[in-house]
């Protein structure tokens, strides 16, 4: 099986690399690239060969969910994991119709949830040929 490469977008570098930091210790994890903007994002998602983004529901400039609608609608578009620290902020009618694979609390990204991810994501991935 391989890697799933990964775009991690969040504001905050710290979390940022937090993240990294995690998707390394759990492993089948490749972060392509990180980007701190919603502009960035739509940018690096269209650059990298991303199969998944994390990306967080506030950002400057554009927010999450307007990165979300622009990656989603290009062809071959990566695979879109909405995250907030905010869980109230994820259950909106928005965020449900955002085109995001799935939405999550920061708090609640543990390794058993991203062994989960990764075997949806390969299933998926070879379902379409990748």
């Amino acid at each position: 099986m391989s890697d799933i490469n990964v775009l991690i977008v969040d504001d905050q570098e710290i979390y940022r690399s937090a993240l990294s930091d995690l998707l390394e210790v759990v492993g089948g994890y490749v972060v392509v690239g990180r980007a701190a903007s919603g502009e960035e994002a739509v940018e690096l998602a269209a650059t990298t060969a991303a199969d998944v983004v994390f990306m967080d529901l506030r950002l400057p400039g554009i927010n999450g969910l307007e990165a979300t609608a622009a990656i989603r609608r290009e062809p071959g578009a990566p695979e879109v994991i909405m995250i907030s620290t905010d869980s109230e902020a994820l259950d909106t009618e928005a965020v449900r119709e955002s085109g995001a694979l799935d939405r999550l609390a920061k708090a609640d990204l543990d390794p058993d949830w991203l062994e989960a991810l990764r075997a949806r994501l390969q299933t998926g991935l070879s379902d379409s040929g990748a």
